[in-house]
């Protein structure tokens, strides 16, 4: 899932602030964001995911810097 901020004007084109949120939905499968590179990293309802710390432990390395 992808959201983008903005707006078009009249003749089509996009306009405004046009920053972006990526969302992945892992799904019981932390291997699913393996390799995705971003600033920030937000885990939702992270109590009810069981593989938390393995999917972290997957993720972290994407935000670490060297």
């Amino acid at each position: 899932m992808v959201i983008q901020l903005g707006y078009q004007d009249d003749y089509g084109i996009r306009k405004g602030l046009l920053s972006s949120v990526q969302a992945i939905s892992l799904k019981d499968n932390p291997d699913k964001a393996r390799g995705v590179r971003g600033v920030f990293c937000h885990y939702e309802e992270d109590g009810l995911f069981p593989n938390i710390e393995k999917s972290w432990s997957i993720n972290r390395k994407a935000f670490e810097d060297g």
